[in-house]
């Protein structure tokens, strides 16, 4: 019986040793501006997700389009049911793996990671690089990123009419206040 209660112990410490080395949040903030000559647009979502395995460096993000919020409502309405047909292409999602530094990663300092993998938003995917900031400070890791998505690379047409309103490439942050071990 001794030798079966060591075994069952030590079966759980190895699983909670792999589960440790799996980060993320359901809290990453994401925002988009473009800047036009007209107006800018300015839009926030606070519920994406983000998971990364320490272990093999695999990275995903995933954020639900509909959460974006925005200063007018007529312009939420048009994002939702003219650009990213949110009721057709309800999320997007970029899943990789981080390409330097080398595995497995460790949470400690300043850091900076380079993740290569694609980024599937409005029925299209594409291979994407992007650069993330990471700071851990007293256990507390942050994360932070800013890189362009062009809308023809997504099919994400804008109509002539409001051309002037929308840049062609918008800007892409992502804030993550805290991974936490999940």
């Amino acid at each position: 019986m001794k030798g079966c209660n060591i075994l069952t112990i030590l079966l759980l410490l190895q699983v909670q040793c792999a589960m440790a080395q799996r980060m993320g949040t359901r809290e990453a903030n994401i925002r988009f501006f473009s800047k036009a000559a007209l107006e800018n647009i300015d839009a926030y979502n606070t519920r994406g997700a983000c998971l990364v395995d320490l272990n093999t460096g695999a990275v995903e993000t995933a954020v639900l389009i509909k959460g974006f919020v925005f200063k007018k409502a007529m312009m939420q309405q048009h994002f939702n049911e003219s650009y990213l047909e949110s009721d057709k292409y309800p999320k997007a999602v970029f899943k990789g793996k981080v390409v330097a530094p080398t595995l497995p990663l460790k949470l400690e300092g300043q850091q900076e990671w380079t993740l290569a993998g694609t980024m599937e938003m409005h029925g299209v995917t594409k291979e994407m690089s992007i650069k993330v900031q990471l700071e851990t400070k007293d256990g507390n890791t942050t994360v932070a990123s800013t890189f362009p998505i062009a809308l023809k690379d997504f099919n994400i047409s804008v109509p002539s009419i409001v051309k002037n309103n929308i840049a062609q490439v918008v800007d892409v942050s992502i804030s993550i206040i805290s991974l936490k071990p999940m």
